[in-house]
């Protein structure tokens, strides 16, 4: 899967800070990008829109 892809990537972010997987994150801006997402905003708006069909992507 697209996923798998992401997992082996090292997390820069301190581990108290992080409210979302790395590889979750990615595969929203991934996402975004393809449908058209430019502005932080835009990337939150189609996240919420599609939380469903992320959360099914991510087993």
């Amino acid at each position: 899967s697209l996923l798998h892809h992401f997992d082996d990537m090292d997390d820069p972010r301190v581990d108290r800070r992080k409210l979302h997987a790395l590889p979750d994150i990615l595969l929203i801006m991934f996402c975004g990008v393809i449908c058209g997402a430019e502005s932080c905003r835009d990337f939150v708006d189609f996240a919420e829109s599609k939380k469903d069909y992320l959360k099914n992507l991510r087993l």
